[in-house]
């Protein structure tokens, strides 16, 4: 929708490139023999896809991917190993808390992390062993300007909001200057 309303909660991509890109990844998921469940059928999907071109007034033109679901998708296809950047959900089954943190920290990259439980040991548990940047418990994509946001291993350089982002643009040194005597046991 209107990304000046704030009633949206999904608006455009940033340019035509990046939709492509977003779209692609879900198609090349489908041809790898996953399913999207998020609409009707995937003819439905990429119709839903050329919604720019359907767009009346002030949103034609503008550049919207469905909020798309992945099933039935495995840790070797590209939709789950790479960084998508788009309205776009892969769910994966697992069997034990163990074997998905695993599985997820066996990707090269760990800007955020999401987990669902009612169980809050086992939610501390697997956010302490997530190797993510930031992680979300019962929630997801929350990032007050407060809270420092950010990645390790390959997802970002360093740290974003609250204090930690001046440390990325200051460089810390300390300088002693006395006027008078030395007063140093060393001098």
């Amino acid at each position: 929708g209107d990304p000046l309303d704030m009633g949206t909660h999904i608006g455009p991509l940033v340019s035509a490139a990046h939709r492509d890109k977003v779209v692609g990844f879900v198609r090349r998921a489908v041809s790898d023999g996953a399913e999207v469940v998020s609409c009707d059928s995937h003819t439905e999907y990429l119709r839903l896809q050329r919604m720019e071109s359907e767009s009346k007034g002030h949103l034609a033109g503008g550049f919207f991917v469905q909020p798309t679901i992945i099933m039935g998708a495995s840790d070797n296809m590209e939709i789950a190993k790479e960084e998508v950047f788009g309205p776009v959900m892969t769910i994966l089954e697992f069997e034990s808390t163990d074997e998905v943190i695993s599985r997820a920290n066996a990707t090269p990259y760990g800007l955020a992390a999401g987990v669902f439980t009612k169980d809050l040991r086992r939610a501390h548990r697997a956010s302490a062993a997530l190797d993510a940047g930031t992680v979300w418990v019962n929630n997801y994509n929350l990032t007050p300007v407060e809270v420092p946001w950010g990645g390790f291993k390959a997802s970002g350089i360093g740290f974003e909001n609250g204090p930690e982002t001046m440390m990325q643009w200051t460089r810390p040194k300390t300088v002693y200057i006395e006027m008078g005597d030395v007063d140093s046991p060393y001098a």
